[in-house]
This record gives structure tokens, C-alpha cells and sequence, in this order.
């Protein structure tokens, strides 16, 4: 397998793109030109096949290729950040693929939609306690250390050899006090999860269990054994 490396340039690289973390490759964004009619644009270009760009060895978008893009939505349904292009040709198929529509979860308490994914294993997440004082990892990666979500997705390519997972279970305790600042804190931790994990939105395949400490039924509910009382306002 090709060698992971780390970011040419950590000061331009965002870190919702993992700036303390190695990737395959690594691309520098050039010149950056306007277009009037984006949409016609698109239609000029087809997709081309790249087997080489997935870990796997092997694409799992085969139903576009050879296919002229036909929008943007097409584009922002596939939930990709890179895409190989070449001309279109008279050849090429000219349909839309609306992956939204086929892959769309309705809410519901047991789901019978099945998920494909390319990862074999499970993440279980506990006890994270996002807090600006009893989580004992910094909130944002730094030359401090990774924070929670780098610092797994490490222990994942170090130990087990994997850059993907099948789904995530994240049980209670999400946060210290049930603090909205900390419940934004737990979201983006998700949110980062998701992102390297390569999980789409709305898939079910994020499971979360809150814990006592993420429901204010007490003025304390980080004090164990304290009665339940009706819950605050927040809470609500």
C-alpha cells in the first residue's frame, strides 16, 4: 500500500480536513475562476473511472461512469470531495442519477432500510463529557495533542489497520451538564467523526444513547445518587 503522508503546510490546511493527520495525497488549490453558466459548464464533462483513488482498489460509483454530469445536485448528492472528468462524448449517457432519492431515510423508531458499507467494524464511542473541564482531550488538534476525534481515527490506522468504519455507537455520557455550549461541542465532535469515518448524513449509521449527564432533571445531574426532579427549563 502507497505510504501515508503528512500535510505539506499545516498553517493553509483547514482542520476539517485533519491538519495533524497523513492522507495518500495531498492537493493544493490553484487559481480559482468564475463561471457565468456553471450548469452548462458541466454538461461538457463526463465522469471517468479511477480505481486507484479508493483504498479498496475498486470504485464503488460505477453506474456513473461514462455518464455526463448533469447538475449540480447530481454532484452534491454523491457526498464526494474529488471527482475525475474528462470531454464528453456523443457516446456518453446523458441521464440524471438522483442518489438523494434512492438512499433517503424516513424517520422512524426501527429503520428496515439496509446500509452497505465498504468498513467491517463497529466504533463505540462513551463517556466523552464535552466540557471545558472534565474532557481530558483539547477540544481542537494542536501541536497540545489530538482532539478526540483525530485522537481515534489514529488509534484505528495504528492498531487495526483501518481508515473506515461500518457505523458508530455513541453512548452517554455525551456531556458534563447538559450544557447547550457542551451539546454543540458533542455535535461537532460527530460531525468530524462522520466526516473521516465517510458516513453520509441521514443513513442511521450513527447511533447516540444519551446519559444521565446530557438530561438536566437536577440543578447537579453530574452528582450521582441526587433525586430526579422535574426537569429544568433547559432540559425541555
Amino acid at each position: 500500500m502507497r505510504g501515508f503522508i503528512p500535510t505539506p503546510d499545516a498553517d493553509l490546511t483547514p482542520d476539517y480536513y485533519g491538519r495533524y493527520t497523513s492522507y495518500l495525497a495531498w492537493y493544493k488549490l490553484g487559481q480559482i475562476k468564475r463561471i457565468d453558466d456553471g450548469e452548462a459548464f458541466l454538461r461538457d464533462w463526463s465522469y471517468i473511472r479511477v480505481d486507484e483513488f479508493f483504498e479498496t482498489g475498486k470504485s464503488i460509483l460505477s453506474d456513473f461512469y461514462g455518464k455526463q454530469i448533469s447538475s449540480y445536485l447530481e454532484l452534491k448528492h454523491q457526498e464526494r470531495t474529488i471527482w475525475f472528468i474528462r470531454p464528453r462524448v456523443p457516446q456518453d449517457r446523458v441521464h440524471e442519477i438522483h442518489v438523494y432519492d434512492t438512499a433517503r431515510v424516513v424517520p422512524e423508531n426501527f429503520p428496515t432500510n439496509v446500509i452497505s458499507s465498504s468498513g467491517n467494524a463497529l466504533l463505540w464511542i462513551s463517556d466523552p463529557h464535552f466540557s471545558d473541564d472534565h474532557h481530558r482531550f483539547p477540544l481542537v488538534s494542536g501541536h497540545t495533542g489530538w482532539d478526540l476525534s483525530e485522537a481515534i481515527r489514529n488509534d484505528i490506522e495504528q492498531f487495526l489497520g483501518a481508515r473506515e468504519v461500518a457505523g458508530v455507537l455513541l453512548t452517554g455520557d455525551l456531556t458534563w451538564k447538559a450544557d447547550s455550549k457542551e451539546s454543540d461541542l458533542a455535535y461537532s465532535f460527530i460531525e468530524r467523526v462522520r466526516s473521516w469515518a465517510t458516513l453520509q448524513r441521514n443513513s442511521n449509521s450513527i447511533v447516540i444513547c444519551p446519559g444521565n449527564h446530557d438530561f438536566a432533571f437536577t440543578a447537579t445531574p453530574w452528582v450521582k445518587g441526587e433525586v430526579p426532579t422535574v426537569a429544568q427549563e433547559e432540559a425541555r
